[in-house]
């Protein structure tokens, strides 16, 4: 088999065994000179006429071992070319397999954004980085308002749809480094390294705004659809751990559906008596508001 890119070794190693082959003739001709005193050319001339059978002979012979020792050689060497070549092919086709099936393992089918299991390992790195270095990070949890209308008048296909491209103006508005993640049904939720509140309250409304505004390819009589934040921000005075960012988040959310919609609200930063700053909830989770309501958002 021909390996691509280069002369074939079993043509090659012949031909230069040829071209080899014809100094056999001319050395052992010099070596007579010395050996034989001929130090005239036609005292050469004469040792190449009377001895040409000897110098064909050797130059013929030489030639021919040569070049099929070359070429067997040669074939034995392609093969092996061959051989690594389709192993280095199979493991860039394995390599770039086990990186889809990664991301496929971590991104959600649907919306395409993270999975909430991912979110929650780099949320874990980012936190402790962020209290380590006394970094600020913050968080936003995103509910679609009256999503289950959405579902329940136009079908769960036209919902996915829906879902799928408030996911995509959402990430399209995040930074390179925020990491968004599908948290459960229509919500979602984004991780903000090095963002403080206010930087991360413009980006809340912004998002706010590129929702409201967007004009969705579904249907006509679906209305405008909006969503709703809610932020929280880690305190370095009083660091918590993932679940509780994300429940505060969640509770600001909450408030911000009871608030009317379509709005961004933040978990509240009070002072106590002794001067320090805690966090205060003021009402309790979303999950526990539905549970207690029955009904969705």
């Amino acid at each position: 088999m021909v390996v691509r890119g280069r002369f074939p070794r079993r043509w090659s190693s012949p031909l230069w065994g040829l071209l080899g082959a014809i100094a056999a003739p001319i050395g052992w001709l010099v070596l007579q000179i010395p050996s034989r005193g001929l130090w005239s050319a036609a005292e050469v001339v004469q040792q190449i006429e009377s001895n040409g059978l000897l110098y064909a002979y050797m130059a013929v012979g030489t030639g021919v071992v040569i070049g099929v020792a070359g070429y067997f050689l040669g074939r034995a060497f392609d093969e092996v070319i061959r051989e690594r070549q389709e192993a280095q092919v199979q493991a860039n086709k394995m390599e770039g397999l086990n990186l889809r099936l990664e991301a496929m393992s971590v991104t959600d089918d649907l919306t395409g954004m993270y999975t909430r299991r991912y979110f929650f390992d780099r949320c874990e790195e980012y936190l402790r980085a962020a209290r380590r270095h006394g970094l600020p990070l913050s968080l936003m949890m995103i509910d679609i308002d009256h999503f289950k209308r959405v579902n329940d008048d136009f079908g769960h296909q036209m919902g996915d749809k829906v879902l799928r491209e408030v996911a995509s103006l959402v990430h399209g508005a995040l930074r390179a480094s925020d990491i968004c993640a599908r948290y459960g049904g229509e919500e979602f939720v984004i991780l903000l390294p090095y963002t403080e509140e206010g930087e991360a309250l413009t980006l809340a409304h912004r998002l706010l705004e590129t929702v409201s505004c967007h004009l969705f390819p579904v249907r006509e009589d679906i209305g405008r659809i909006t969503i709703s934040v809610g932020l929280s921000c880690l305190d370095m005075d009083h660091p918590v751990g993932v679940e509780a960012l994300i429940s505060r988040a969640d509770g600001a959310l909450y408030r911000a559906k009871r608030e009317g919609r379509n709005r961004v609200c933040v978990a509240e930063l009070v002072h106590s008596s002794k001067g320090a700053v805690n966090l205060r909830l003021p009402l309790p989770s979303s999950r526990e508001a539905k549970k207690e309501s029955g009904q969705g958002r």
